[in-house]
């Protein structure tokens, strides 16, 4: 049996070394899928998204909020045995929901739904595509998302997700990936479990790390890792179609940085490099003037940042 970690491997350091611009956001699933099934004998990669648990080898202590951290993926002894790609849109909300991500402690959530990345998918009703070991013990291969879905809470938490404040707590919820195994268009057989950000990189400041588990479904029993980009969004009319489908415009977006370029997210949404964003304010990419008040965010599983990063994606390991 071939190595799985290799072809992901060799995909991931092409991507870094690639000359792509920091604001073209690519949708890798369908390169590792082509480039994966030319290889035979394939220990495959499995499932992702949003939400969280309080299980995993790089637990953080009680009651402690998500700090910046260093790679803590594969989790020793555990082999990579699946990934799932896609975009996924996420609305922030305090308890009372009159507003989102401040830098003020307070309860949150987050539900988070996935989204196409270009019209046809839109058309297809494909807002991801997962690559599965058979040691899973998966329904398919190559699933196709139809759905996704995750809703994460925190007690107590603000913007700043890398500041380890003691007083805040940690991010955590429920998953769902509904899939489609056979290609007829409809959905047989899902994916379902409890994940928790484990913290924010080190290096990749628009990366979260995440831990987790399946509960039920394909892949049960396997451990949740990976990181996803995890970057502040804003609504705009103009922004009509998506990621790869749009190109780069100013718009001028109601903040207190006035007009910039932007690119789209989904129709309805957009993000751009200063306005990305409202974490500015909180201190991440520097000081900026203004309020912060992030309510919707931008999940990417093996999507490119605004910065040119790729994400890993979310990953079984077994």
């Amino acid at each position: 049996m071939a190595n799985p970690a290799v072809g992901f491997t060799h995909i991931r350091d092409a991507v870094q070394h690639s000359t792509w611009k920091p604001l073209r956001v690519l949708f890798i699933g369908d390169l590792m899928l082509k480039t994966l099934r030319q290889r035979s004998s394939l220990s495959m990669l499995a499932a992702s998204v949003i939400a969280t648990c309080a299980i995993g080898a790089s637990a953080l202590p009680s009651g402690a909020a998500p700090p910046t951290v260093a790679d803590p993926y594969p989790q020793a002894g555990m082999a990579d045995k699946g990934a799932c790609f896609g975009l996924s849109i996420g609305s922030a909300r305090n308890s009372t929901g009159s507003s989102g991500l401040t830098l003020a402690n307070q309860a949150m959530s987050i539900s988070v739904k996935g989204v196409a990345t270009t019209t046809a998918k839109a058309a297809a009703g494909e807002v991801g595509r997962c690559i599965l070991d058979d040691s899973l013990g998966v329904h398919s291969t190559y699933p196709v998302v139809k759905k996704f879905a995750a809703k994460i809470t925190s007690s107590s938490a603000d913007c700043k997700l890398e500041d380890n404040d003691p007083l805040e707590r940690p991010w955590m919820g429920k998953v769902m990936w509904s899939l489609d195994s056979t290609g007829d268009g409809t959905v047989d057989s899902k994916i379902l479990g409890y994940l928790r950000i484990v913290g924010v990189d080190s290096d990749i400041n628009e990366f979260v790390w995440v831990t987790g588990v399946v509960t039920k479904g394909d892949a049960v029993g396997s451990t949740i890792a990976g990181n996803v980009l995890f970057a502040p969004i804003f609504k705009t009319r103009v922004a009509t179609s998506y990621f790869l489908d749009d190109p780069q415009q100013s718009w001028d977006v109601v903040t207190p940085l006035g007009a910039d370029t932007a690119r789209a997210v989904a129709p309805g949404y957009g993000f751009s490099l200063l306005n990305a964003y409202y974490y500015g304010n909180c201190g991440r990419w520097g000081p900026i003037t203004g309020v912060p008040n992030v309510k919707d965010l931008a999940f990417g599983a093996g999507l490119e940042s605004p910065f040119g990063n790729t994400s890993a994606g979310f990953h079984f390991l077994i």
